[in-house]
């Protein structure tokens, strides 16, 4: 396991309270390849907030209670519920992150206001217009 750290590439991680800041190393990879302050064309990443990363497993038996997931529901200290689509910079930079991660190799689960999409595939897991859902371990894989 890797620990989740405060920034990543020069953009600064909040975290919920009592969130468990424990990940694979698969996840820090996906995580570290496509956090980037320039990850959206003119537009500047500064800080990203997690809502949850690792979940002991009697609490919701899901891949966030192996460190394979993680939710992000702020960006630049604005959440998503409030602030996607109407906000340009959030629209584009959530836009932007869920595109790169899609085509990570070890992708698994790519939830988000943008798509839904598990192992390259359309899916339907619920609401996920307020937060992203990352998680790890599907890939390889090519969208149809």
């Amino acid at each position: 396991m890797a620990s989740l750290p405060n920034q990543l590439n020069g953009v600064s991680f909040e975290f919920a309270s009592g969130t468990v800041n424990e990940i694979t190393d698969e996840m820090l990879e996906g995580l570290a390849a496509m956090i980037k302050p320039d990850a959206a064309p003119g537009r500047m990443l500064t800080a990203l907030y997690f809502s949850s990363v690792k979940r002991p497993p009697e609490a919701w038996p899901n891949r966030h209670s192996t460190g394979k997931a993680v939710d992000i529901s702020r960006v630049n200290g604005k959440e998503l519920s409030a602030n996607y689509p109407g906000d340009a910079t959030v629209t584009a930079i959530i836009d932007a992150l869920q595109n790169v991660f899609e085509h990570f190799p070890k992708c698994c689960e790519n939830y988000g206001p943008l798509f839904n999409w598990k192992e390259g595939q359309p899916d339907d897991p619920g609401d996920h217009s307020d937060h992203i859902h990352w998680s790890v371990d599907g890939g390889p894989h090519e969208k149809p």
